[in-house]
């Protein structure tokens, strides 16, 4: 029985580890979106501060502002990614608590 307690004891364990890194890294993440969407707003006001010809800057402010989409869709993609994970290893960690409620 005392077997069966620290078999789930040390699952429990491993899972919050597992949470706490998932959730680190969510934020990381999200850190990391806002610092994009920021650098585009930058490049964005730089771009149109700038003089030079109107359409050449149209055109790499549309290349930019595409790359940039691109990496925040996958970074929002990683994001919704690690959330389902999250979510998967709480559900495990409720399975688990409950078995450990029931083997007492």
């Amino acid at each position: 029985m005392k077997v069966v307690i620290l078999f789930y004891f040390n699952v429990l364990i491993f899972l919050l580890d597992s949470i706490e890194k998932e959730q680190g890294e969510m934020a990381t993440i999200q850190k990391n979106i806002r610092n994009l969407r920021n650098d585009m707003i930058k490049l964005n006001l730089l771009l149109h501060s700038t003089s030079g010809d109107h359409e050449s800057l149209e055109k790499e402010n549309i290349l930019t502002e595409n790359e940039f989409v691109g990496k925040l869709k996958d970074a929002e993609l990683e994001s919704i990614q690690m959330q389902a994970k999250l979510d998967s290893l709480k559900e495990e960690k409720e399975r688990l608590l409950n078995g450990l409620v029931e083997s007492e």
